[in-house]
């Protein structure tokens, strides 16, 4: 008798594990993954419809780097409503990563430097709505590293939802 009530458990176990781990249910309760996808669908065309990221607007070097740059759809690397920090170009050969901080601080990096710039002279202006960040950050500094002075002014718009 004792052995037939631990096989009954047993395979009542077996039979409850079965019916727990099988099936299309996604262990919300939904039996297809339609139904569960739904919200993530939604919470997705929500995302879409903030704000896309991008940066506006131009910054002109003069020193070691001279020309104009332009964000050209490249890198956001940081942005916070106190440092926001973002890859350029000139569109030809020469790519910058600068930041700004609301210190007033700015860091300038290139492979065409020989070091990294740093200086004084950012206006950093951001503000965070929820998850977005926004506003203008303002250069007009001047700054040093191991080779010549380099000079940076312009103004950049910067969203980042």
């Amino acid at each position: 008798m004792a052995r037939w009530l631990v096989t009954t458990i047993g395979l009542v176990f077996v039979l409850a594990l079965a019916a727990a781990c099988g099936g299309d249910d996604d262990g919300y309760g939904n039996t297809n993954n339609q139904a569960a996808a739904t919200p993530r669908a939604t919470a997705s065309k929500a995302a879409a419809s903030s704000a896309a990221a991008g940066v506006t607007g131009q910054l002109e070097l003069s020193g070691p780097i001279a020309g104009t740059f332009s964000w050209n759809n490249l890198a956001i690397n940081n942005c916070f409503t106190n440092l926001v920090d973002v890859t350029m170009s000139d569109g030809k050969d020469t790519f910058i990563s600068i930041s700004g901080n609301d210190k007033g601080e700015i860091r300038l990096a290139s492979a065409k430097l020989p070091s990294v710039y740093d200086g004084k002279g950012a206006n950093l202006n951001m503000k965070a709505d929820g998850l977005d960040v926004q506003g203008l950050l303002n250069f007009d500094g001047t700054l040093t590293g191991s080779g010549a002075p380099e000079t940076v002014k312009g103004k950049l718009t910067i969203q980042c939802p």
